[in-house]
């Protein structure tokens, strides 16, 4: 695997920002020449993790991060907010698993050494079910869920977090932190549906169609430009409880049966 060349967003050339954005619209031909600029740089002024061969960007990543007060914590905790991720096609063999590299690297330089330890936020936007599906599984808990209801101080975190952070002022959140977009769009993503997106989860793939995030039309699928405001929350201390809790109450009650099961 390469390793990334770290870069604050200032320090960007002009030609790395062309071909960032090229990758950007290779992936969504709805983006604006000027995406990575306008609705990134501008509003959050994140770190970019450049991975080259030949001097030619083949995969990045952006993060940004926040210190700020959440409904997970009484004092302020470090939020990470993934900006963009994406690569060329064709390149696997150079940049497998870049996006977790960087993410733990990323991680370890703005929460320390053991930042599986701490107590952190993590927050991204998506259209992609089986990223969403894969993101849930890392975390002690996540919004939004299908399994609960996300809590009222969580919504409003979120939709704060949203207008004064992320700066986005032309979207409205629901309250199943879903971004829904002033002026929607479509973008065939057919034959992206199954490989690309498409989780394993069914309930996750119903949550993106009933959101209208993916539009689906006879055998097509659509993206709209809605959101998905994905949170994970990270808290090894609160894992480890709920681990223990869980040995405290099968010691207590060794024989329990499970449903079907005969004595």
């Amino acid at each position: 695997m390469i390793y990334p060349i770290i870069k604050q967003s200032k320090d960007l050339t002009l030609d790395e920002l062309k071909e960032l954005n090229a990758i950007c619209r290779a992936i969504n031909s709805c983006f604006a020449e000027n995406h990575v600029e306008e609705n990134h740089i501008k509003k959050t002024n994140p770190i970019f993790y450049l991975f080259k061969v030949n001097e030619k960007i083949v995969a990045f990543h952006a993060f940004s991060v926040f210190l700020e007060r959440t409904p997970f914590s009484k004092k302020k905790i470090p939020i990470i907010y993934i900006n963009l991720s994406f690569k060329r096609q064709g390149f696997d063999a150079y940049i497998k698993n870049y996006a977790k590299w960087s993410n733990a690297h990323f991680l370890k330089q703005q929460i320390g050494r053991f930042w599986f330890l701490r107590k952190f936020i993590l927050i991204f936007l998506t259209n992609n079910p089986k990223l969403a599906e894969r993101s849930s599984e890392v975390f002690y808990q996540s919004y939004p869920s299908y399994h609960q209801e996300t809590p009222n101080e969580t919504l409003h975190f979120c939709s704060t977090f949203v207008t004064k952070n992320l700066k986005l002022n032309d979207t409205s959140i629901n309250h199943n932190l879903v971004l829904k977009k002033a002026h929607p769009y479509k973008m065939d993503i057919s034959s992206k549906w199954e490989t690309l997106y498409k989780s394993h989860d069914t309930k996750q793939n119903e949550f993106f169609l009933q959101e209208q995030i993916i539009n689906s039309e006879d055998t097509k699928a659509f993206l709209t430009g809605n959101l998905m405001l994905f949170l994970g929350e990270n808290s090894c201390i609160n894992l480890i409880k709920n681990i223990l809790l869980l040995k405290l109450r099968k010691a207590k009650n060794p024989y329990q049966i499970k449903k079907g099961s005969s004595q």
